[in-house]
């Protein structure tokens, strides 16, 4: 009789080569996270050349590329936790199917960075009534950009918007509109605006100006050491990210801050003792996504980004654990 032998794995050991062949576990989540840092920091140096060919200025370049990079280690960050923590299993690091993790940290990343945003804007700096908490009043005086002095002991009797804003400012420029259309809309009424400039350089302040038509003073600081957050105003008041738009009463006072879009107009018209503007509902989810959008902007481009970093992997990591599979505690082992 002849014995036939066969050699076949064992389903433990198909099992076993399998998992080799897997990405899983803490060495997988760090290899993931290494990709997903190195795709984002080509993709950093790539938008950092495109800023440095459109604007041909170091500062704003430099500015874009550092925090680009601090964006890509969070979401490196985010995604080694998340991958850890949820299970994570792809048998390449290329094979693109979105696992949770990978919403996870997405997740995690945004309501990081948009907490970081708001913490900074309505803890401190702003109380829950819209009044400044540190800065009590706005000592406005300064040299404008048309050689003259602005001083706001001339605007006794006006209610003033002071905008905190730069050229380079995205959300800055954003909210321009905005300013305009209070601007014109209580202008007669006795609302004036006026501008402080954290710019770098007076011909691109000027440049721009042009282009965009603003009635009101611009107070711009042009001495070495005194431009971009360096402004004397800037320094005197705390500020520390623009832009940063408040209101001031007839008398002098300061009556509120942080303001943007229909809660600025809100704010003038209440000074003014004018009808308040009819804002839908609609209008209020479009403002509050609107405002969680260029928040997330904000916190990515000038806020404190060690808080960012934080917050994302704090949240990160709670929302991992929430969504982690859990094995049933009715297991069965078989012998």
């Amino acid at each position: 009789m002849t014995q036939i032998q066969t050699n076949s794995d064992s389903p433990t050991d198909s099992q076993s080569d399998a998992n080799k062949r897997m990405y899983h576990g803490f060495t997988g989540a760090v290899s993931y996270a290494s990709l997903v840092i190195a795709i984002a920091a080509s993709a950093s140096a790539v938008g950092a050349i495109v800023i440095w060919q459109l604007t041909r200025r170091w500062d704003l370049t430099q500015q874009f590329a550092l925090r680009l990079m601090c964006l890509s280690a969070a979401s490196g960050l985010c995604v080694a936790i998340a991958a850890w923590l949820t299970g994570w299993r792809s048998p390449s690091l290329f094979y693109f199917r979105v696992h949770r993790a990978d919403w996870v940290a997405m997740l995690g990343l945004t309501v990081g960075y948009a907490s970081a945003y708001f913490w900074i804007q309505y803890s401190a700096p702003i109380s829950s009534q819209g009044q400044s908490s540190v800065i009590k009043t706005l000592e406005i005086q300064g040299p404008t950009i048309n050689d003259q002095d602005f001083d706001l002991a001339d605007m006794q009797g006006k209610v003033l918007l002071v905008d905190f804003w730069a050229t380079w400012c995205g959300p800055c420029i954003a909210e321009l509109p905005n300013v305009r259309k209070v601007y014109d809309k209580y202008h007669e009424h006795g609302l004036d605006v006026v501008g402080i400039s954290l710019d770098e350089n007076k011909a691109a302040l000027k440049a721009f100006l042009q282009e965009h038509d603003e009635p009101w003073p611009q107070i711009f600081y042009e001495e070495q050491g005194k431009t971009g957050f360096s402004n004397p105003l800037a320094v005197k008041h705390g500020i520390n990210a623009i832009p940063a738009i408040y209101l001031i009463d007839r008398q002098g006072n300061l009556l509120a801050g942080n303001l943007r879009g229909e809660k600025m107009e809100l704010e003038i018209a209440k000074a003014l003792d004018r009808p308040a503007p009819f804002v839908s509902l609609q209008s209020r989810i479009q403002k509050a996504l609107f405002s969680l959008a260029m928040g997330i902007f904000v916190s990515v481009m000038q806020g404190t980004w060690w808080l960012a970093i934080t917050l994302s992997i704090v949240a990160t990591t709670i929302l991992a654990i929430i969504v982690k599979p859990h094995r049933s505690l009715s297991t069965t082992t078989t012998n």
